[in-house]
């Protein structure tokens, strides 16, 4: 499934197995007619496990099976790409003087939100609101 935001941006879910988001944002579009010239960023993230993320081959694998277009743009990263892990952190909030209730500290600053569950979240509001 693919979610358009304009032009620029595509976000791709993939839900069987390990649930995969994939974003493909344009960089460049030297000549707006010959999409060869184009240039995009790429990234799919996962529930890291025991996969080596800087791996292509591994991210090839599992781009098999991602809809088009995320499908075609991961498979034709030329060989010998370096690929980079992006490492999410999360804290443990910790307890806080409210003032007896006359300050509040409400949704996401209230705790860590990784950009993965954002999108996801965000994703979904759009699913049901179409």
């Amino acid at each position: 499934m693919g979610i358009g935001c304009g032009y620029l941006v595509r976000l791709g879910l993939y839900l069987q197995g390990v649930t995969k988001l994939t974003v493909m944002a344009v960089q460049d579009v030297p000549d707006p007619k010959n999409p060869a010239t184009w240039s995009f960023q790429l990234q799919t993230t996962w529930h890291k496990g025991s996969d080596d993320v800087t791996s292509l081959p591994s991210l090839k694998a599992k781009a098999v099976n991602f809809a088009e277009p995320f499908r075609s743009a991961n498979l034709w990263i030329p060989e010998g790409t370096r690929l980079y892990e992006n490492k999410l952190s999360y804290w443990i909030p910790i307890p806080w003087d409210d003032h007896n209730g006359r300050i509040t500290l409400a949704g996401d600053a209230a705790h860590p939100m990784t950009f993965r569950k954002l999108l996801l979240q965000n994703l979904a509001s759009v699913l049901f609101v179409s």
